[in-house]
C-alpha cells in the first residue's frame, strides 16, 4: 500500500513536468524513508518457564535485520533471534522475584533503525512435595515410600530424610528420594516419625512429614506362676526369649506369685523361654531360674485362652529345683548355656533326678536356713544362688558343706511337701514297679513293688495296704517279717553301745518326681520300727532301749510294668543272670553269689558254673524259667524277664517261684559268644560310672603289669581332693584263663601298701585281695563283667575267714584320671 502510494506520487510529479514542456535533462527525485517502530510488552514469567516473546515492528519498507539484546546476570540462550519472535527459558532464580531487560534493534531496508525495550520479571517457584499422611508395614517385611515431587523444571539436588533411630529397623534411600524401610524383629508396635526435605538447584526447599506404623506379628501370652523355694517376695522377674530380654519386669507379691503378659514374635519360633528372678531384702541371695521350653511348646500348652499356668507347664514356677536343673544341664553342656530346645530336651532327659534334688536342697538351705545359721551362708564372694550353682567347684564345696546337716534333711522334707516345688504328676499305679539304679559302683539288687487292684500289695514278702493321692502312694504294712540289725543306743551316763535289734517295715511313701514314658523318678521315704531284744532291755536298764521309729529317705528309680522285653533265642547261649542270693560258709571261706553264669543247651538243660549245679530251662511267652537243684535236693525256680536293654549289662527282673520274698531287679546279659581279655585291651584307666564328682574308685593298669587301685574321698568336704584324701594300693595284673585278674598287696603288720612291693613275698607283704573280671560285653570304652572279689583274710590274720563274692559290674575306660588331685 505504502509502495503504491509512493509510485502514485512519483507518477503525478512526472506528468506535471511533462505538461510544462519539460527539460532536456530529467531531474532525479529521491523518495523519503521513514524509520521503523518497535514495541515490546513487559511480561512477568515463572522461573524455568519456556517464553515466546514477539515484538511489534512497523516500517514503510522492509526490516533488514533484527538484533535482540538481553541485559541479565543469568545466562539465557535465545532461539529465533533473526525475527521479531524469540524463545528462551526463564532463568532459575534464588530470590523470590527478579527481573532483567531485553531490547530489540531493527533496521529496515532503507537503513533506518528502531529500538524496543521491555522488562522481564521472573517469579521464583518453590518445588512442591507430598507424602501420605501415614504408611504401615509388618515386621520382617519392607516398604518403599516414594514422595510426590513437582520441581517445576528445577532439578532436585538433595533429598534429606530424617527419622527416629531404631536398631531393629533398616532404612535406606536411593538417589531419587525413595525410602526403603525394612523392620527386623521388634517387640512392640512402633510408630516411626519421618520427614523429607528436598532442595532444588537454586536452593529452594520443601518439607513433608509422615509416620510409619510398624506392626509386630506376635502371639500374645500371659504367664502365671510362682517364684519360690519358700515364697520369694517382691522378686524382680525377667523374661528371655533366646538371648533377648523382653521389656517386662513383673514383681512377685507376698505369696511369691507373678503374672506377666508377653508377646511371642512369629520370628521367635522354636526359641527357648527363660525366666530369672532376683530376691530382695533378706532374700537378696536368692536368684532363681527356670527354662519353660520352646516358644512353640508354651503356645501350644497355653491353648485357646492364651494363659500359661503351672497346670500346663510346671516350669512357670521358678524354683530351687528348676535352678538346679538349669545348672546341671549347663554343666552337661560343658558350661555353655543351652540354646536350642533339642539340646535342652536331650540333656534334661539324661539328668539324674537325684542330682537335681540334691543340688536343689542345697539351694533351699542357702536361701531359707542360712538366716538362722550363718555357717550355711553362701561362700565368700558369691552373691546369689545362681552364681553359686554355675560355679562347679564352689557349688561342689557348698553342697559338701551342707548335705550332712539337719537343715539339709529338713529342707528336703519341706520340698517334698510343697506342691509348688513338686509337680503333682497324674499316673495310674501299675501292677509292678521295678526299682533300678542309674549309676552304682556295685550294681546292687533292687526290690520289686507289687500293687493289687484291691488296695493291697507286697514288698519282699511283706503285705501292705496302699492308697494313691495324685503323685503320692502311701502304704502301711499289715504283716511284717523282721530282720536282724544292729543299732547304737546311749546310756544315762552318755555311753554309746551297739545292740542287736529287730527291724520291722512300718510304712513307706512313694512320691513320683518324674514320669518319662514308663520310667519313674521317685522320692522314697521308708519308716521302720526298731525293736530291741527283751533280754537286752532287762540286762541293760541304763540304756534307752525303747522301741523307736527310723526314717530313711532316698531318690530311686522305677520302671512300671509294661516295659518288659521278651527274652528270645536262648538255646545254645550263655546267660549271665542274677540269682537268689546264696551264702555258704565252709569254715575257711564265705562265698556269696548274686549272679551266675548259666550255659543253656539247646535241649533245655544247662549248667550253673558258679553254683556248680545242673539246671533245666524253659522259655514261655518271653519269660525264661530256670530250675536248679542243689546238693541237698532243694529246688529253686526262678523266672526272668528283661526290663531294660543297655550297652553294658541289661536289667532283669528275677521273680522266684520258690522264694518270692527274694524277688529283685539286677543286671546280666544273655550272649552267644564268650569273650576273653587281650593284653592290648587292659592297659589304661578303668572306673565305675561317676556317681559323685570327687569320690571315686578306679584302677590304673600299666603296660608292665603294675596295677594301682586308687580311691578318692573328699573327707573334709572342701570341694576338692588333696593328696591326703587319696588312698593307693599296689599290686599286679595278669590275664588268667581269659579273665583279667588284679591283685592288691598289703604289709601284714601295718596294713600299708607300697609301690615297691607289688608281689606276695610270703613273709611281710601279703596278697590280701584279688579281683577277677570275666568279660561279658565290650562296647567301645564300656564293659560289663562278672566280678569276683576274693579277700584272703586267712593269710593276713589268724582265724581270718576268706571272703568271696560274685556280682555284676559295669566299668568305663577313661582317657585320664577321673578327678583332679591338688598338690
Amino acid at each position: 500500500m505504502i509502495l503504491m502510494k509512493k509510485l502514485f506520487i512519483l507518477s503525478m510529479l512526472t506528468s506535471a513536468i511533462s505538461a510544462c514542456g519539460g527539460s532536456d535533462k530529467q531531474n532525479e527525485i529521491q523518495a523519503v524513508n521513514k524509520a521503523p517502530t518497535v514495541s515490546i510488552d513487559n511480561i512477568t514469567v515463572n522461573e524455568n518457564a519456556l517464553i515466546t516473546l514477539t515484538a511489534s515492528v512497523t516500517d514503510d519498507g522492509s526490516i533488514a535485520s533484527y538484533l535482540w539484546n538481553i541485559n541479565s546476570k543469568y545466562p539465557i540462550e535465545l532461539s529465533g533471534e533473526t525475527s521479531s519472535t524469540i524463545s528462551f527459558t526463564a532463568p532459575s532464580i534464588s530470590v523470590d522475584i527478579d527481573s532483567f531487560s531485553i531490547n530489540l534493534i531493527v533496521v529496515d531496508d532503507g537503513g533506518l533503525s528502531a529500538t524496543g525495550n521491555a522488562t522481564i520479571t521472573v517469579n521464583n517457584i518453590v518445588p512442591t512435595l507430598a507424602l501420605a499422611d501415614s504408611y504401615s508395614v509388618d515386621e520382617i517385611s519392607s516398604i518403599v515410600i516414594s514422595p510426590i515431587i513437582n520441581s517445576f523444571s528445577d532439578e532436585i539436588v538433595d533429598y534429606a530424610w530424617s527419622f527416629d533411630n531404631n536398631d531393629n529397623i533398616g532404612i535406606s534411600e536411593d538417589e531419587s528420594g525413595n525410602l526403603t524401610v525394612t523392620p527386623s524383629n521388634i517387640f512392640d508396635d512402633v510408630q516411626l516419625s519421618l520427614s523429607l526435605t528436598i532442595t532444588d538447584t537454586d536452593g529452594d526447599m520443601a518439607t513433608a512429614v509422615t509416620s510409619l506404623d510398624i506392626s509386630q506379628i506376635y502371639t500374645p501370652l500371659t504367664i502365671n506362676g510362682f517364684v519360690t523355694d519358700s515364697p520369694i517376695i517382691n522378686a524382680a522377674t525377667s523374661i528371655y526369649i533366646g538371648e533377648l530380654q523382653l521389656p517386662v519386669t513383673p514383681i512377685t507379691d507376698e505369696n511369691g506369685e507373678y503374672s506377666v503378659d508377653i508377646k511371642i514374635d512369629n520370628s521367635d519360633e522354636n526359641k527357648l523361654v527363660k525366666i530369672i528372678s532376683q530376691g530382695v531384702a533378706n532374700q537378696i541371695n536368692a536368684k532363681l531360674v527356670s527354662i519353660l521350653g520352646s516358644t512353640q511348646d508354651i503356645i501350644e500348652q497355653a491353648a485357646s485362652d492364651g494363659v500359661l499356668t503351672s497346670d500346663e507347664n510346671f516350669a512357670t514356677n521358678v524354683t530351687n529345683i528348676t535352678t538346679a536343673h538349669y545348672a546341671l544341664i549347663t554343666k552337661a553342656n560343658k558350661g555353655i548355656e543351652v540354646s536350642t530346645p533339642e539340646i535342652f530336651n536331650a540333656l534334661s532327659k539324661a539328668l539324674d533326678i537325684a542330682d537335681v534334688i540334691h543340688l536343689a536342697t542345697a539351694i533351699k538351705v542357702a536361701i531359707d536356713k542360712s538366716i538362722d545359721n550363718p555357717e550355711l551362708s553362701l561362700p565368700e564372694g558369691v552373691e546369689n544362688t545362681l552364681q553359686l550353682v554355675l560355679n562347679e567347684e564352689l557349688s561342689r564345696q557348698y553342697v559338701a558343706l551342707v548335705s550332712g546337716t539337719e537343715e539339709f534333711t529338713q529342707a528336703q522334707s519341706e520340698m517334698m511337701a510343697d506342691d509348688k516345688l513338686i509337680e503333682a504328676i497324674e499316673f495310674i499305679v501299675p501292677e509292678k514297679i521295678y526299682f533300678y539304679e542309674l549309676n552304682s559302683r556295685a550294681l546292687t539288687d533292687n526290690p520289686i513293688y507289687y500293687f493289687n487292684n484291691d488296695g493291697t500289695g507286697e514288698l519282699k514278702g511283706n503285705t501292705f495296704t496302699w492308697t494313691q493321692t495324685s503323685n503320692l502312694i502311701n502304704a502301711s504294712f499289715i504283716n511284717q517279717e523282721g530282720t536282724y540289725t544292729y543299732v547304737n543306743a546311749t546310756s544315762n551316763e552318755g555311753n554309746t553301745r551297739q545292740f542287736q535289734a529287730m527291724r520291722y517295715p512300718e510304712s513307706f511313701h512313694l512320691t513320683v518326681l518324674t514320669l518319662n514314658e514308663n520310667k519313674l523318678g521317685l522320692f522314697v521315704e521308708s519308716i521302720d520300727k526298731i525293736v530291741f531284744l527283751e533280754d537286752d532291755k532287762v540286762n541293760n536298764p541304763s540304756f534307752n532301749l525303747d522301741d523307736q521309729m527310723e526314717s530313711n529317705a532316698e531318690i530311686s528309680y522305677g520302671l512300671m510294668s509294661g516295659v518288659e522285653l521278651p527274652i528270645t533265642n536262648v538255646g545254645a547261649t550263655i546267660a549271665y543272670l542274677p540269682v537268689v542270693e546264696q551264702e555258704t560258709n565252709s569254715g575257711t571261706d564265705t562265698v556269696t553269689v548274686k549272679i551266675d553264669k548259666f550255659s543253656l543247651y539247646s535241649d533245655g538243660t544247662g549248667y550253673a558254673s558258679i553254683l556248680e549245679q545242673s539246671i533245666a530251662w524253659v522259655l514261655t511267652d518271653g519269660y525264661l524259667k530256670i530250675y536248679q537243684t542243689d546238693s541237698e535236693q532243694v529246688q529253686t525256680i526262678s523266672s526272668y524277664t528283661k526290663i531294660e536293654a543297655n550297652d553294658g549289662l541289661d536289667q532283669f527282673a528275677l521273680e522266684s517261684i520258690t522264694s518270692p520274698e527274694k524277688n529283685k531287679v539286677s543286671h546280666g546279659k544273655i550272649v552267644t559268644t564268650e569273650l576273653v581279655w587281650e593284653a592290648s585291651q587292659v592297659t589304661g584307666i578303668w572306673a565305675y560310672p561317676e556317681t559323685e564328682p570327687l569320690n571315686h574308685f578306679y584302677w590304673e593298669l600299666l603296660e608292665n603289669g603294675d596295677a594301682n587301685t586308687i580311691s578318692t574321698n573328699d573327707d573334709n568336704n572342701d570341694g576338692q581332693i588333696t593328696e591326703d584324701e587319696v588312698y593307693r594300693q599296689y599290686g599286679r595284673w595278669e590275664i588268667r584263663d581269659g579273665n583279667l585278674v588284679i591283685s592288691r598287696i598289703m604289709h601284714k603288720d601295718t596294713s600299708d601298701s607300697d609301690e615297691d612291693h607289688r608281689e606276695d613275698d610270703g613273709i611281710y607283704w601279703v596278697k590280701y585281695h584279688e579281683r577277677t573280671w570275666e568279660l561279658i560285653t565290650l562296647e567301645e570304652e564300656k564293659i560289663g563283667i562278672l566280678h569276683k572279689h576274693h579277700f584272703f583274710w586267712a593269710d593276713l590274720y589268724d582265724g581270718g575267714i576268706n571272703e568271696i563274692d560274685f556280682s555284676p559290674r559295669v566299668f568305663h575306660k577313661l582317657a585320664d584320671h577321673p578327678v583332679k588331685i591338688n598338690q
